[in-house]
């Protein structure tokens, strides 16, 4: 869509450009270039730009004086006249596009020539002129700073021409849309440029404000050429350097080879900056070129540029493995329906001067459309194109919008990683078909990825010689491999590896090896413990391997004292390392097991050591628990120790007795709580090394009730037998009742620690005798004892 700006455009254009003005010179920039023309005579060029949006700002001066000085002496060589030439004004807008009002540049040409002696070390040609916009944003003062305009000559022995601008400089941009401009030059000597960015030279001369041409000493009425250098840089304003122009998120960057600008401004302005063009011959720097200019950053509210989809738009990191293929759809879409202009570059496809990369080249193209444009991205990327480094692949899509084109930018940065390859492969067993045939089974592995995977590789050793490749194998998931060439394999020894290879010919890590001789299987069983877990159940725990859940298991049982191992279990790819026996009598007897596994191709391994419960057992005699237990044996690390545990009451939790006991099968418990007279104990071993437990039985031993009652008592406070008091140990529950000879009862408690102080209804009992009746009974009794009897109350 071309059409005219809208009413509010002009007003906010106005309004800014208005204020930028205010307080301006309008020198905007400029820059010199030189050429050979014959012997040691070189034509002069000075290229000026003047804003003439306001026409009380200064013109063009009619004549210059410019300095030519020594590169090594800094001595004025000459002072060259240099009169207007041709001027015109620039192009501000796209065709067929409207200006934004209120922008005007233009330019105007110096040219002379000049004869310079042959030297060396070269020249400098230099001019200085007031005055810069007073409303620039990222200078300090810039009112105050004259504007310097400097090139380099190399010895005129070489007759060299300077690089030269291919195009005018655009002296504005629309604030916060991406913006690329090129300061491309060209030599026609064929040297070598190198674009750098420059910040605006200071003539080191305050202005005063003066519009006419500044010059050092001789007013506007005789000039005379500038003072010579070193140039001081101007002052950024605060937030401003070279690094970031703009003052921007995303900051103005200069390709150093292109002399392509780009950048994303955030803030409307007026911004100053120089491109320096370094020239190279050889390798040797010999002279440069520069051009400052200064550019305006405006609101363009008429149009928005061109949107790429959020696969593309902005900046994107993808990882991909060789030999993937990337494919996906680039369409850009304009809201103010102008045409659309899709473009690609990248170092991965066959048109590039930057070309990176061997076949297959990555396929794209540009597109045209109005509304809309629609391209396509394909790579089949190969092994080749593995590289630590990421591929730049570019998108850009550009209207024909008014005033100015604007682009939206997509960056791709393609890291080919190298293609994976299959985990190492296990083989499970080898198994002996005939004299000639030998089997070798393989772990099935469902990880292995298809569009990476290619083959397996079997090598073969016989009889110890060097492993070398035997068999190409492209099913990517075999199970069985035969070698139907393995003679007299009951004598010789074949043995075998495997690998696989990914598409990239990148091998895996190899198998473990197996061998027809010693094909037995020889992963026999370490059994980590065998504890009882619950009254009558037994859990039997193994040590896992490799090839373990593809193996059957045969589990053998005895009792401790006496008989011979009895197959009690089979188990067929089982999965666990463990196993749970119930049919069990873990009090009464401790129960020994072994172990054995068969794998897949029928091969038993031998049998594992034999592991046995720990059986504890005891005796109650007064005041003491007598324990005992058996041995647990053939832990791989040792016996570390057992610990003893007692539970006095059921509510409350087991606890250590005894910790650390080592050596010995038998312990004595003396501290007994006295009234409880029911302890309850289980043993705890524990491996010397690797921290493996097994848990005995539990068994539960009770004291045998002691109880004493006194004949006679004496309440009278004299600190003995002062009342009457049951004593006893290991008393469960307890009852007496305490009578006077007329059958009254004086007194009458439920625990044995309760006394009577000879009192009945608060008042002192008689002397004489009286009578009681006792129920009690101990923690190993069913039934109550009932006791009767007498005592005597003495006064």
């Amino acid at each position: 869509m071309r059409s005219t700006w809208r009413i509010q455009f002009y007003i906010l254009a106005a309004l800014l450009l208005t204020t930028f003005h205010a307080f301006s010179y309008h020198i905007a920039g400029g820059d010199f270039t030189y050429r050979w023309v014959s012997g040691n005579t070189f034509e002069l060029k000075l290229t000026l730009y003047r804003d003439c949006s306001n026409p009380a700002g200064s013109n063009f001066d009619q004549t210059i004086i410019v300095g030519v000085y020594s590169k090594s002496t800094n001595l004025l060589i000459d002072s060259v006249l240099m009169n207007l030439g041709d001027k015109d004004s620039l192009s501000l807008s796209g065709t067929g596009c409207t200006p934004p009002p209120q922008v005007c540049m233009q330019y105007g040409n110096y040219i002379n020539t000049v004869v310079l002696p042959p030297n060396p070390a070269g020249y400098y040609v230099v001019w200085e002129r007031c005055c810069r916009n007073s409303t620039i944003t990222n200078l300090l003062n810039p009112d105050e700073a004259g504007m310097v305009f400097y090139a380099e000559i190399p010895d005129p022995a070489l007759h060299s021409s300077s690089p030269v601008f291919n195009s005018f400089p655009l002296p504005y941009i629309c604030e916060q849309q991406f913006f690329r401009f090129g300061f491309q030059a060209t030599d026609i000597d064929g040297d070598s440029l190198v674009y750098v960015l420059s910040a605006p030279l200071d003539g080191g001369h305050t202005s005063q404000f003066n519009p006419n041409p500044f010059s050092v000493s001789g007013g506007s009425t005789n000039p005379t050429a500038p003072f010579a250098a070193p140039y001081t840089s101007t002052t950024w304003a605060p937030g401003y350097d070279i690094s970031n122009i703009c003052g921007s998120n995303i900051p103005l960057t200069l390709n150093s080879a292109t002399g392509e600008i780009e950048v994303v401004p955030d803030f409307q302005g007026i911004y100053a900056m120089a491109v320096e063009v370094r020239e190279y011959r050889n390798g040797v720097f010999i002279g440069l070129v520069r051009r400052e200019i200064e550019f305006y950053v405006i609101a363009c509210t008429g149009n928005s540029a061109p949107q790429l989809p959020p696969l593309v738009a902005g900046l994107h990191n993808v990882n991909v493995f060789a030999t993937d293929t990337i494919n996906f759809e680039v369409k850009a879409v304009d809201h103010e329906g102008d045409s659309v202009f899709i473009i690609h570059y990248g170092d991965i496809f066959a048109n590039s001067s930057a070309l990176a990369i061997d076949p297959p080249y990555a396929q794209s193209a540009d597109a045209i459309g109005n509304d809309s444009a629609t391209t396509f991205f394909t790579w089949n990327t190969g092994c080749q194109h593995v590289s630590s480094n990421p591929y730049h692949v570019n998108f850009e899509a550009s209207d024909n919008g008014c005033p100015l084109i604007l682009t939206s930018i997509g960056k791709l940065f393609i890291k080919v990683n190298p293609a994976p390859t299959a985990p190492k492969s296990n083989l499970l067993c080898i198994e002996l078909m005939d004299s000639s045939v030998l089997k070798l089974t393989r772990v099935s592995d469902t990880t292995v990825i298809d569009r990476y995977f290619d083959h397996f590789l079997l090598y073969r050793s016989i009889n110890g010689s060097p492993f070398l490749p035997y068999k190409i194998i492209t099913d990517k998931n075999p199970l069985l491999i035969y070698d139907s060439a393995a003679y007299n394999n009951r004598n010789i020894d074949y043995c075998y590896v495997l690998s696989s290879f990914n598409k990239c010919n990148k091998e895996s890590l190899r198998s473990d090896t197996l061998c027809s001789v010693s094909h037995l299987n020889q992963n026999r069983n370490y059994i980590q413990s065998v504890s009882v877990i619950a009254e009558n159940t037994i859990e039997l725990k193994w040590e896992p391997f490799n090839a373990g859940i593809h193996t059957g298991y045969y589990i053998y049982k005895k009792q401790h004292e006496n008989g011979s191992l009895q197959l009690v279990k089979s188990l067929n790819q089982y999965a666990d390392f463990n196993w749970v026996d119930t049919e069990v009598q873990t009090s009464e007897h401790s129960y020994c097991y072994a172990i054995l596994n068969e794998d897949v191709c029928g091969n038993k391994s031998d049998t594992s050591l034999t592991a046995c419960t720990i059986l504890l057992s005891g005796q109650s005699r007064p005041f003491i628990n007598m324990l005992q237990w058996t041995e647990y044996i053939n832990w791989r690390g040792g016996l570390g120790q057992y610990n003893l545990l007692r539970q006095a009451e059921d509510i409350e939790p087991f606890y250590n007795v005894v910790a650390s006991i080592q050596n010995e099968l038998i312990h004595f418990d003396h501290d007994l709580p006295m009234n409880n007279g029911t302890s309850k104990y289980y043993i705890e071993a524990k491996e010397g090394m690797n921290g493996a437990t097994s848990l005995s039985n539990e068994i539960e031993l009770a004291q045998s009730l002691i109880i004493y009652v006194p004949n006679a008592f004496s309440p009278n406070n004299d600190g003995s037998n002062d009342a009457f008091l049951s004593q006893g140990s290991f008393v469960k529950d307890f009852e007496i009742k305490i009578y006077n000879r007329w059958g009254q009862v004086v007194f009458e408690a439920n625990n044995i620690n309760q006394h009577w102080d000879g009192k009945f209804q608060d008042k002192q009992s008689p002397m004489g005798v009286y009578f009681y009746k006792m129920r009690y009974k101990g923690f190993d009794e069913i039934n109550f004892t009932e006791k009767t009897g007498s005592l005597t109350l003495i006064r």
